[in-house]
């Protein structure tokens, strides 16, 4: 099972890969009332910063890729945790929903930016060209 996206190395996914059935088994043991942080996660399991990544990232990755296999892991400010019920889930939704706009928002404006770099000096009539 892969973790996608996380760097285009692979090295914080090849390093994650190991410690998806560790976190999912601790992660099961936290609900919704008794939350683990990412640093207390790096603590029990052992995961160590790298040159190429810090240990949190790792965690993030494994989260990420629990949630992409279906489990029902909740996050917030103060942890994570398995959902015990729908409603568990909700906040957490929320959050990812608003983490999706705020990106998307800045991908348009890096795209509109790289878009007047590219066009900068360009007779208006040929600009179709960069786009």
């Amino acid at each position: 099972m892969g973790l996608a996206g996380f760097d285009r190395e692979g090295k914080t996914e090849r390093r994650a890969a190991q410690y998806l059935e560790p976190v999912l088994a601790l992660l099961s043991q936290h609900g919704p009332d008794r939350l683990i942080t990412g640093g207390e996660i790096c603590a029990q399991l052992g995961i160590a910063k790298t040159e190429h990544a810090d240990a949190t990232s790792v965690v993030r990755a494994v989260v990420s890729q629990l949630r992409i296999d279906g489990h029902p892991i909740i996050s917030t400010s103060t942890g994570y945790g398995y959902a015990r019920r729908p409603e568990d889930l909700d906040s957490t939704i929320e959050h990812l929903q608003n983490r999706e706009t705020r990106i998307s928002r800045a991908r348009h404006a890096i795209e509109r930016a790289r878009y007047k770099m590219a066009t900068a000096g360009i007779p208006p009539a040929q600009r179709k060209l960069f786009a």
